[in-house]
Parts: structure tokens; C-alpha cells; sequence
């Protein structure tokens, strides 16, 4: 695992799946600062994920972000996912959980290499994987857990 032929349950790949391409969505709707951080549980068995944005909460200075991990099942940021939850839906569950992020940050250099990410990811079947406390740091991020399969490391 990730390969999403690996994920025994399709709702649970459609979830990590409709996560990542949310995040795309949301840069495509202007949020360029919302940020993907994709990595593997220490016991390898689950696909973990948080979506954050850069600036803090106002009111309470905390990050804001949205976890998930492959053992929370087909809920993503309070949405029950199904055979037919879209992209637009997912993205705005996490635009609502994030507390409504700015679209006045641009980066296009983030989001430039994050859609080159994902191309890669759907080239492969798999879900990216910045890191894990289980093997040593790589020099990139491993697009399906232990494939060799390396893309440019976050430009952030």
C-alpha cells in the first residue's frame, strides 16, 4: 500500500483519491495555500493525510488543517463519501472545515508541482507519500509506499 489497487475497501480509495484531487480544486478555485502533507502511519498500514493552509485561525491562533487517515474510513472533514460524492463536493467539506482560506495568497509555483504530483500519482495508481517514521527520509516524495517511484520534493 498506497497503491489504490491495494485499498480493500473502494470507498476508502475513493476518499484518499477525492481528498488529493480537492486539493487541486481548491488551487484551481484560487486557494493556492492550501497545502497536502500525505504520509504513512508508523505501522505502515495506513495512508495518512493532512490539508492544511498556511495562515493561522484568527480567533484561536491555531493551525488549521484537516486529518485523515485510511482507518477513519469514508469520512472526509465531516463528509460521508459515496460512490457518487464529486470532487466539488469533497473540496468544499474541506474548504468549510478550514475555516474558509484566502484566496488572496498566490502560488503558482505550489500548485504547479502539486497537479505534476497528482499527474503522477494517477500515471501510477498511487497515493503519494512524503515520508514515514518507518524508513529513512528519501530525497523526494514516493508515489506508492516502497515503489522507488520518486517525485521533486514540496517547493514549500
Amino acid at each position: 500500500m498506497p497503491f489504490i489497487n491495494d485499498v480493500h475497501d473502494p470507498l476508502v480509495a475513493r476518499t484518499c483519491v477525492l481528498m488529493l484531487d480537492a486539493v487541486e480544486l481548491l488551487h484551481r478555485r484560487g486557494f493556492h495555500q492550501v497545502r497536502a502533507l500525505p504520509y504513512m502511519a508508523p505501522s505502515g498500514m495506513h495512508w495518512r493525510c493532512e490539508v492544511s493552509v498556511e495562515d493561522q485561525d484568527q480567533d484561536t491562533g491555531e493551525t488549521r488543517e484537516v486529518r485523515y487517515s485510511m482507518a477513519d474510513g469514508p469520512v472526509l472533514a465531516g463528509l460521508q463519501i459515496e460512490k457518487t460524492t464529486t470532487t466539488a463536493q469533497a473540496a468544499d467539506a474541506l474548504h468549510r472545515a478550514l475555516g474558509a482560506p484566502s484566496p488572496h495568497a498566490s502560488d503558482p509555483t505550489y500548485t504547479r508541482w502539486y497537479t505534476d504530483l497528482l499527474a503522477a500519482c494517477r500515471e501510477h495508481r498511487a497515493l503519494p507519500v512524503a515520508f514515514s517514521d518507518s524508513w529513512e527520509p528519501l530525497p523526494g516524495w514516493e508515489i506508492g509506499w516502497n515503489s522507488g517511484i520518486i517525485q521533486p520534493p514540496s517547493p514549500v
